[in-house]
């Protein structure tokens, strides 16, 4: 893809992304404005039964990463609403957990693949809480500092994908679940 090119794509879905809320937004969206991504074409490529659970990652991570990264709201203060839209998407989460229904379809979907595959909350929240972190920290001082901030951000993913493909645990080698 030329320089040219993806910049135009980003532009185009940058008007879209910036209306994105989690109560409205659907996985359809979602994927609509991820083009360029390699995600969506890896799964072609992975075992069929793991593909619902791991493309309802996908839309939950990108959702996410669009509050944190994406939503504009006229002159309304960009961290304030960020955060606020980060706070609805920890709200979901909570009603997975607690028996209840998430507002958002993404968040349903995510719910299915929590259940299915015995996902716990935690590396949903710490995701949310590394894009909340995007709003208030802008470098990291030390490397270690920087680890820490991957510990929320690129970790949960992998520990949700080891949940997905029913993981073992390393020391005792029974199922994650």
């Amino acid at each position: 893809m030329t320089g040219e090119s993806r910049s135009t794509g980003s532009a185009e879905r940058a008007g879209v992304r910036e209306h994105v809320r989690p109560s409205q937004t659907h996985a359809e969206e979602v994927v609509a404005n991820a083009s360029g991504e390699n995600f969506p074409v890896a799964l072609r490529l992975l075992p069929a039964r793991h593909r619902r659970h791991l493309t309802n990652l996908y839309f939950f991570a990108r959702l996410t990463d669009d509050l944190g990264d994406e939503a504009r709201d006229g002159n309304a203060d960009v961290a304030t609403l960020r955060l606020r839209l980060l706070d609805e998407l920890a709200a979901d989460v909570d009603r997975i957990y607690s028996g209840g229904t998430p507002q958002s379809p993404v968040m349903r979907a995510m719910a299915e693949t929590a259940r299915e595959c015995g996902v716990p909350a935690q590396p949903l929240l710490d995701l949310i809480e590394a894009n909340r972190q995007d709003q208030q920290v802008t470098r990291y001082p030390t490397y270690p500092d920087l680890e820490r901030y991957c510990e929320l951000s690129a970790n949960p993913v992998g520990r949700i994908v080891l949940y997905i493909f029913g993981g073992r645990h390393r020391r005792t080698h029974r199922p994650l679940r």
